[in-house]
């Protein structure tokens, strides 16, 4: 058994985009069309500005609506894929980037009308922090509580943690906990449904989250610190310590896998 709730929360999201996934991209064939396919490096996690002048083109970016902010899907033919052609990496607008304020905006709906409405674009954007788990759930409920944000979300947020597998699990590792807002992009390999990803939750004794951590980042940093200062310590010649099985992070393809591996 498992504490779940794959609810959808402000289902009757009003404005253009109530249908579906938010998407403003310019019109262009099939072979036109260029998808992000990589993410913010984990040395990246943080907080960032663009200003954008649009001439009032569209933005040429396809996001999903999300309770926390604007998910970038996809970077297309506009001002942000020119932007991004000049942007250091620490400005670049990534996949899986989040808007979070538009000309100082901070709710979605108001952020998409912004996008529509403004010729001058000052956006605040967030690299998120991606990262795994692995919780030991057989026997024991998860103790999570998880909400879809619309009918048509793909992502679902942590609301609540109580007892059960994912406290016992953040009690035993350091790092990567999993924390209240954060988002589930998949479960057990899993994603882009959350009606699959809820059946996916109960279908194995040990659960894989694949996570986004957009908010509380302050600490990223001082934790990352932490963490290369212990590993070093532990590989540093003479060093009588072990490395336990599965803790710390090991960086793959620009994402932290990390967490302490269920026995």
């Amino acid at each position: 058994m498992f504490n779940l709730w794959c609810c959808s929360e402000n289902g009757d999201v009003s404005g253009p985009h109530a249908d579906g996934n938010a998407e403003i991209v310019d019109s262009f064939s099939a072979e036109e069309d260029e998808y992000l396919e990589d993410v913010a490096d984990a040395c990246l996690v943080g907080s960032y500005e663009v200003s954008l002048e649009t001439n009032g083109d569209p933005l040429g970016v396809e996001f999903e609506i999300t309770r926390l902010g604007l998910l970038i899907r996809s970077v297309r033919a506009g001002p942000v894929k020119t932007h991004n052609v000049c942007s250091s990496d620490e400005n670049y607008v990534y996949r899986r980037d989040v808007i979070t304020a538009v000309n100082g905006n901070t709710e979605p709906d108001d952020m998409v009308q912004a996008i529509q409405d403004g010729y001058s674009l000052q956006l605040r954007l967030v690299h998120p922090k991606h990262f795994q788990v692995d919780i030991f759930a057989a026997g024991a409920p998860l103790g999570i509580e998880l909400k879809a944000f619309r009918e048509d979300s793909t992502l679902l947020d942590v609301r609540n943690i109580t007892k059960g597998a994912v406290s016992d699990f953040n009690q035993d590792t350091p790092y990567d906990k999993v924390e209240v807002d954060d988002l589930v992009v998949g479960v057990n390999g899993v994603s882009e449904s959350c009606e699959l990803m809820c059946q996916a939750l109960g279908s194995r004794r040990t659960v894989q989250l694949e996570l986004l951590r957009v908010t509380h980042l302050e600490r990223h940093a001082a934790e990352a610190a932490d963490r290369a200062a212990q590993q070093a310590e532990d590989t540093s010649p003479g060093s009588s310590r072990a490395v336990p099985v599965g803790l710390g992070a090991i960086p793959i393809g620009g994402q932290f896998i990390g967490g302490v591996s269920a026995m």
